[in-house]
């Protein structure tokens, strides 16, 4: 059986989405063992044609909801603050 996963729809204001995710983690599972940072939106407006608000709203999922969801994580994590990017440059 495999364990417990929480999963999050997309985040609407990162630092307050990030700290509510965890504390729903923790109540629900006792704590949390690994944390993956998968938000990410994509549109398909071409670049040209992109609004501020649209740009905006793709840093504050893609970047800020990825930084916010790990410093909330690594807080709760057994092992602190030990966190490794996806495209780790130390890894051969």
């Amino acid at each position: 059986m495999s364990p417990p996963v929480a999963t999050h729809p997309r985040l609407l204001d990162a630092a307050v989405q990030g700290q509510r995710i965890v504390a729903q983690a923790v109540e629900q599972f006792g704590g949390i063992d690994i944390w993956v940072n998968n938000a990410g939106i994509f549109p398909s407006e071409k670049i040209l044609e992109m609004s501020d608000a649209l740009w905006d709203q793709v840093l504050d999922v893609n970047v800020r909801g990825v930084f916010a969801g790990a410093r909330e994580a690594a807080k709760r994590l057994p092992c602190g603050p030990l966190l490794r990017p996806y495209a780790d440059p130390l890894r051969r």
